[in-house]
């Protein structure tokens, strides 16, 4: 399951807050506010810090496809810790 709420707008941007699991079923909602919102000027920024996992399509999504249009804040994954050690 994928929670989507509006966590920040602005005339400029838009930040969607994601939580849960995003399925390759979630991904054609993600690219109509991704193309709508681009259309209007509007910049987009998926808040992923409480997604739980992605499925591989979600993945290529926002690493290959139409998802790289938008800028993404998640959660620091543990490398800094790793780097430290």
């Amino acid at each position: 399951m994928l929670e989507f709420a509006i966590k920040e707008q602005g005339d400029k941007h838009v930040v969607c807050a994601l939580k849960g699991t995003i399925a390759s079923r979630h991904l054609e909602q993600l690219s109509q506010i991704l193309i709508s919102s681009l259309a209007r000027g509007v910049k987009v920024q998926f808040d992923m810090t409480e997604v739980a996992s992605m499925e591989p399509e979600a993945i290529r999504f926002f690493t290959e496809g139409l998802g790289r249009a938008a800028t993404t804040r998640a959660p620091d994954s543990g490398r800094t810790a790793a780097a430290e050690i």
